[in-house]
């Protein structure tokens, strides 16, 4: 499509993209500086803003499609030396430790050469893809991703709260994350991760 034909399908668009320095709109707005660990007051304060089930109807704080909840989702705190993963537990509250052999979390999560600084933890968003589909089929996995989406905002809410932000990446390898957490790549698949720190100056 030829830039003449745009402009009169959408003279306005356009108005608004030649005014746009585009190099800043391909900068990152967030640059996570060095910051304290997050304590587990601060982690529960976020799960439980964003993501606890109601103890007595078990009903999640986001929208899933039939109640289903096919979004897995893990912790990791990345200040630590040797991470290691965290999966939620929604029902109790709390978090399952799972053992891990990933040498390398930051790169299996961000990219060997991420441009987000020093964060200081990691929310993973994976799809329980059976659990997906059981219910609407294929549809499952377009609710899914809604589902997730909603989570997400949920949780950026949640972050800033504990005085933090949050930044939203999918630079990883879906088969080598999903290694790194010890999950077959077949049946569940790491939609998104959530990266939290201090913003830089």
């Amino acid at each position: 499509m030829s830039r003449d034909t745009v402009m009169v399908q959408g003279g306005i668009l356009m108005e608004l993209l030649d005014s746009c320095d585009i190099e800043q709109l391909r900068r990152s707005p967030i640059r996570f500086k060095a910051c304290s660990p997050l304590d587990m007051k601060g982690i529960s304060k976020i799960f439980s803003m964003a993501f606890r089930s109601d103890p007595e109807t078990l009903l999640r704080p986001y929208p899933s499609g039939g109640r289903i909840y096919p979004i897995e989702l893990f912790f990791l705190d990345l200040s630590s030396s040797q991470p290691e993963p965290l999966h939620y537990l929604h029902n109790r509250h709390a978090f399952e430790r799972l053992s891990s052999e990933c040498s390398d979390w930051e790169s299996a999560l961000l990219g060997p050469q991420h441009p987000w600084g020093e964060p200081v933890a990691a929310l993973i968003y994976v799809l329980n893809l059976p659990k997906s589909l059981v219910k609407y089929r294929y549809r499952g996995y377009r609710l899914a991703l809604i589902e997730a989406g909603c989570m997400m905002q949920q949780g950026s809410t949640a972050v800033v709260e504990v005085g933090l932000r949050d930044r939203i990446t999918n630079a990883f390898s879906d088969n080598e994350l999903a290694a790194c957490l010890g999950l077959n790549p077949a049946c569940f698949l790491p939609i998104a991760v959530q990266i939290i720190g201090k913003p830089g100056d």
